[in-house]
């Protein structure tokens, strides 16, 4: 069906307005010049009526012009009409199309980094100012998948807050580059622990001396976490508003 009004709408989209526009004025203007019977019809009528006994409107000039008219608007009418419905309905489908496509991303990025989750990681690292390899690891396959061509949202809305978010993740990861390091030093794990510069921490391998320096820390880190939780919820509002879910 959707083929079948694509195909319409091209055809009529062809047409207008070159085409059933003049026509339709065409028909009208015959129409009209009938029922005012002007003069050439009137020595056309008289010559077929003298060679062939044959009239072309059989007296009754005015029912032809009227009718003409008629079929005249009639064709107009429905050829915007199916004009509109053409569009319409193709309009419908495309977003449809969109709103599926859209869905599909946003599940396949939930699952990668859902609201809980992301709470709760973000209340640790707040608290604790560490977090473990795995969860770094976590906020990457979010920020690799939402950069992907494959993961990309059609609502400009969901574009820009997704962007927004995977931004956030990628400072709050480059800090976790510059600043984090292992902690316990020497775990024999793959998925080890890292803490917010332990060597300025008192509390770790630093000294009371830094701790100046560290509170700095703190507060990018905090700087940074709460740029996240504001973009995530941006981004879940904008999902809410444009996807309903």
């Amino acid at each position: 069906m959707e083929k079948i009004f694509d195909f319409i709408l091209k055809v009529i989209d062809a047409l207008k307005p070159r085409f059933y526009n003049k026509l339709t004025w065409l028909i009208v203007a015959f129409g009209l010049s009938l029922m005012s019977t002007p003069m050439w019809l009137g020595i056309v009528n008289k010559l077929l009526e003298t060679q062939f006994q044959l009239s072309i409107t059989d007296n009754s000039d005015t029912i032809w012009g009227f009718a003409l008219c008629c079929l005249g608007l009639a064709y107009h009418l429905m050829s915007t009409g199916l004009h509109e419905v053409a569009i319409s309905i193709n309009s419908k489908a495309r977003l449809e199309k969109e709103y599926v496509h859209d869905i599909e991303v946003f599940d396949e990025l939930y699952k990668l980094l859902d609201e809980p989750y992301l709470e709760k990681l973000l209340a640790n690292i707040e608290t604790n100012d560490a977090l473990y390899l795995d969860e770094l690891n976590k906020l990457s396959g979010f920020i690799n998948a939402a950069n992907s061509a494959n993961h990309k949202f059609i609502s400009e809305k969901l574009k820009l807050t997704t962007a927004d978010l995977t931004q956030s993740l990628v400072d709050f990861r480059s800090l976790v580059s510059q600043k984090f390091d292992e902690y316990p030093y020497g775990q024999c794990v793959t998925n080890f622990k890292m803490c917010l510069a332990p060597e300025v921490n008192p509390d770790r391998a630093g000294d009371r001396s830094s701790l100046k320096e560290y509170d700095e820390l703190i507060d990018i880190m905090l700087e940074k976490t709460g740029k996240i939780s504001a973009s995530y919820d941006s981004w879940r509002s904008a999902v809410k508003e444009t996807l309903c879910v």
